[in-house]
């Protein structure tokens, strides 16, 4: 991987003030924006893990290569926090990060999760994935744990198995009993497993060693996040990031920034899901699969959802689609379960459903209920074989809504009464993130009593 010793000179919204810099922006010239980056500490590497970009795709744009598409722009901008409208992008020239700004309120934050510790983390992980250093790292990865039992002081393959053996377990206890069932005891297992990083170990094994503690520390961090835990699911990630860099594995890299991206979004804090998706697919080589990279597409699109971005969503979709089209699934790591998951149970149809459904949010944009509704059911028509149960509950949550705001109204209720049902038996903290979009669409039916009853219902639900 193309590393880079020292992280880039922090920004701030007076460089993007310049005088010598700010007619390149006026006319989207990208070429000298990066130039003018890359003479102030910025390293190609570095810009392309704020913009989404590979390193020879901005070098070829600093040499010559003209930038015209709008998502490329807007990755531009948003990515280094440039206000849209000085590329005249927005008539808004003194907000950043989305046509109108980020409104105040609309994403809420929790305590510990302000703008400011986001960016900083998003930050962060850019440096890391790109290959880089970070002083203070450490300060931001899990707490180490004292345990009563010392690592062996040489590992082998076996120890290595047993990290997987452990992973596998306790995502199976997650699913079947709720991740307040594990997190304690995975806590307690990886801090004495990485413990055995300090082990005299051949270079082959050190290196599996690493990638099997990472994919642990995706499942920990994925129940922070089914949990709510924001600050445990970076923490944890976070982690498989430095594992899978000291790895080189960017195909780790690439599947750990897209499972942030989609906690980000859930999180509806779409800017910064988008940065993240951006930063996996600049570090996504030629040794990533497709089907990792599609992932990255789908978390972009369900980001341009949610800020309304009708054109950034058809193009994400398009590429993600073209990327599953050329994906074979035994070149996916069997730990890269998200792109896994997509070649394997026809989840694309699922995940279209949920980017429509959020764009059809928009008054703007309701005419993509009705697409919603045909992805959705497609979705649910191709569950089983190897579909999750858990998949086809998420399908019918996201076709709820899209009924109700498409117009069918009968069936949307009876959907969504199912879906509540369903969703109860998650034992997930985000099923009631899920629901709230039923109880809005149901909204739009005043004073019809169903619909009263249903959103009473899940009043009920989200105060009990």
């Amino acid at each position: 991987m193309n590393a880079d010793a020292n992280p880039p000179p922090d920004l701030g919204p007076e460089w993007w003030t310049a005088p010598d810099l700010r007619p390149s922006l006026a006319v989207r010239d990208i070429g000298a924006l990066f130039w003018w980056l890359n003479r102030r500490g910025w390293s190609q590497t570095m810009i392309g893990a704020r913009t989404g970009q590979s390193q020879p795709e901005v070098s070829a744009i600093m040499h010559g290569r003209q930038v015209q598409a709008y998502s490329v722009v807007v990755g531009v901008a948003d990515g280094l926090g440039i206000p849209r409208g000085y590329f005249g992008l927005s008539h808004c020239v003194g907000c950043s990060g989305g046509a109108g700004g980020e409104p105040r309120g609309e994403y809420g934050v929790d305590e510990g999760d302000g703008p400011v510790r986001r960016r900083e983390f998003i930050s962060t992980a850019a440096i890391v994935a790109a290959g880089g250093s970070v002083a203070g790292l450490d300060s931001l990865l899990p707490a180490r744990v004292t345990s009563a039992a010392a690592v062996p002081a040489r590992v082998g393959a076996s120890e290595v198995t047993q990290v997987r053996s452990f992973t596998a377990e306790f995502r199976a206890m997650r699913n079947r009993y709720g991740g307040g069932a594990v997190l304690d005891a995975a806590h307690g297992y990886a801090g004495w497993a990485r413990g055995m990083l300090g082990s005299r170990a051949g270079e082959a094994v050190a290196r599996d060693l690493r990638v099997a503690l990472g994919e642990l520390h995706s499942m920990i961090g994925w129940t922070h996040h089914d949990a709510g835990n924001s600050i445990g699911v970076r923490r944890n990630y976070l982690q498989t990031l430095t594992l899978a860099r000291d790895a080189d594995e960017p195909e780790q890299v690439a599947d750990a920034l897209g499972d942030l991206a989609e906690a980000a979004i859930w999180r509806r804090q779409p800017h910064d899901g988008l940065r993240l998706a951006r930063t996996g697919l600049a570090v996504a080589t030629e040794r990533v699969s497709r089907a990792t990279t599609a992932w990255l597409r789908i978390c972009e699109a369900r980001a341009w959802a949610q800020m309304g971005d009708e054109h950034g969503v058809r193009e994400a979709l398009a590429r993600a689609e073209d990327d599953l089209s050329g994906a074979d699934l035994a070149a996916v790591p069997a730990w890269a379960s998200s792109g896994r998951y997509l070649l394997s149970s026809n989840a694309l149809a699922g995940y279209r459903t949920r980017v429509y459904g959020e764009l059809s949010r928009r008054p703007e944009h309701r005419r993509y209920a009705e697409t919603a509704v045909e992805m959705g059911q497609a979705a649910l028509a191709a569950s089983g074989g190897n579909r999750a149960w858990t998949g086809g509950v998420i399908d019918r949550v996201g076709l709820a809504p899209a009924l109700l705001r498409a117009g069918a109204r009968g069936e949307g209720l009876a959907t969504a009464h199912r879906a509540i049902d369903e969703a109860a038996a998650l034992r997930s903290r985000r099923a009631s993130d899920w629901l709230a979009d039923i109880a809005d669409a149901a909204g739009g039916y005043p004073g019809h009593r169903e619909s009263d009853d249903l959103r009473a219902r899940l009043t009920a639900l989200a105060a009990g």
